[in-house]
């Protein structure tokens, strides 16, 4: 079977490339990535092939036809809003949010009416918060909507089991989202989550229409802690995720399990997905829907993986 990753040099796409290299039913391995993927180089595989792309926005024939036959995506490209790029700002147009403010939550009216009138421009639009919207959002969405003209050519697990009816076979197309997703914010809602959970919502109602069948995985804790052979691969992270994981890895581990993703589970569940191994899961069964998106989350993850 034919799988599409993107994101593979990142904590979740390492996973998901790690389970896809050792799971004989993946026939094929279509990366899109901006740069060379290590693992790929140091576990060389027939499989894989990396496509290097400088945008994600646009996908012409040529990309197209790579990707022909592909029964599902992993769709872990993302980033941190800490780690934004930040050689924007200070732009006399859109100038970079003011320090006391990074703190704030993204919510309609927390930030003073005189800064937004003064520049007149809308949230998304700031220096520092563009590129993360264009990451988290603007890519899955444009992916999306190229996918869908893919032709589904093989037929699902669930649906050769006989778990499902058979039908003209989905392409799954599966976005990673954080635990803290939501798609009904408040007030004191943080601006990534209301951003993957616009990201959803969009999503959505992209699949609705079309082939795909799309689902949401909101993954609270990706602990790589017993997971060896991805750990060459991932870059250090900043002290204060690193302090945090010190300080509360082991509680959630063994207290707070449902919040618990060890990543060895994860990538083999985030592959599952994509290769129609969970057809049958219905929202009723999961976190719930939004349109043609199905939310599963992290509780449903440990409960299907069984750790």
């Amino acid at each position: 079977m034919h799988l599409i990753l993107t994101g593979a040099t990142g904590l979740i796409g390492s996973s998901a490339l790690d389970a896809m290299l050792r799971m004989n039913s993946v026939t094929k391995i279509s990366i899109l990535s901006r740069r060379p993927v290590q693992m790929v180089e140091d576990r060389p595989d027939p499989r894989v092939n990396v496509i290097i792309r400088k945008e994600f926005e646009t996908y012409d024939e040529e990309v197209l036809a790579q990707l022909k036959g592909a029964a599902g995506c992993v769709w872990a490209l993302g980033v941190a809003q800490s780690q934004v790029s930040r050689k924007s700002a200070g732009s006399p147009t859109t100038p970079p949010l003011p320090p006391h403010l990074i703190l704030v939550p993204y919510a309609a009216g927390s930030l003073p009416l005189a800064w937004q009138e003064k520049h007149e421009e809308p949230k998304t639009d700031w220096p520092k918060f563009r590129d993360y919207v264009q990451i988290t959002k603007t890519f899955a969405e444009a992916a999306a909507k190229a996918f869908s003209k893919l032709p589904g050519t093989e037929p699902s697990a669930a649906a050769a089991s006989g778990k499902v009816p058979p039908a003209s076979p989905p392409f799954r197309f599966v976005y990673v989202a954080g635990g803290d997703t939501t798609t009904k914010p408040g007030l004191l809602t943080a601006f990534q989550a209301r951003i993957k959970g616009e990201t959803e919502l969009s999503l959505g109602a992209i699949c609705r229409p079309s082939h795909l069948k799309g689902y949401s995985v909101r993954v609270f804790y990706p602990d790589m802690a017993g997971h060896d052979a991805i750990k060459p691969y991932i870059a250090p992270r900043p002290l204060v995720h690193s302090v945090a994981e010190a300080v509360l890895g082991a509680p959630i581990r063994h207290f707070a399990k449902n919040l618990w993703a060890p990543t060895d589970k994860l990538g083999e569940f985030l592959n599952e997905l994509a290769m129609g191994h969970h057809d049958d899961i219905n929202a009723e069964d999961v976190q719930g829907s939004v349109d043609g998106l199905t939310i599963i989350s992290n509780a449903d993850i440990r409960r299907v993986m069984g750790y």
